[in-house]
């Protein structure tokens, strides 16, 4: 059963830790994430960034550059538009 008070599951042989969700990862990408994200290299990434095509990252204290998550989905749907594709991607 879990217990929300300390973030743990019992079982009947066990206590096993649950990791606490942290909400920034979901509202800011770092560049492994950006590229996971976009399905993208991190070099085209960098000279997308580079040339001034990309949404520029923000600086959180303790963590260095971010995108906003938000930020790069309108730069994906701005790029479909563009290309005369759905503005959203299709789930597959």
């Amino acid at each position: 059963m879990f217990d929300p008070q300390n973030h743990t599951t019992t079982t009947t042989d066990a206590v096993i830790e649950k990791p606490v969700p942290v909400p920034v990862f979901g509202l800011f990408l770092d560049v492994k994430a950006l590229a996971a994200f976009t399905g993208l290299s991190r070099s085209a990434l960098y000279r997308l960034i580079g040339a001034e095509q990309f949404p520029k990252p923000v600086m959180i204290q303790g963590a260095g550059k971010r995108w906003r998550r938000r930020d790069v989905e309108r730069w994906a749907e701005n790029l479909r538009a563009a290309r005369g594709l759905s503005p959203h991607r299709e789930e597959e």
